[in-house]
């Protein structure tokens, strides 16, 4: 784990609306409830927290997928694409040991 401490500084713009001011070089993000609490102009407290674990969540899947398969392969399993199942036309399929062979 990192010793990094990661900071961020909550300004209150009006009632239940307030901007978050992360590291240098991030803008800031207003932050605001729904109504009849606030304006909903920007994600609710919620919202944010959602998106934070989906987002470490997401990232800890990459990496672990990365690390156990080629970039190729956790590229493809990190995507919600499932490859189509051939057609069997009637046919049946070829005996499994002429790919052995």
């Amino acid at each position: 784990m990192s010793n990094n401490t990661e900071t961020v500084r909550l300004t209150q713009i009006a009632d239940f609306q307030f901007e978050a001011h992360f590291a240098a070089g991030v803008p800031a993000l207003l932050c605001d409830e729904p109504p009849p609490l606030g304006q909903g102009q920007g994600p609710s407290p919620v919202q944010l927290l959602a998106a934070a674990v989906g987002n470490c969540l997401s990232a800890s899947r990459r990496r672990n997928l990365t690390q156990c398969f080629s970039k190729t392969l956790a590229a493809y399993f990190a995507t919600s694409w499932r490859a189509p199942r051939p057609k069997r036309m009637g046919k049946p399929y070829p005996a499994m040991n002429t790919y052995l062979a």
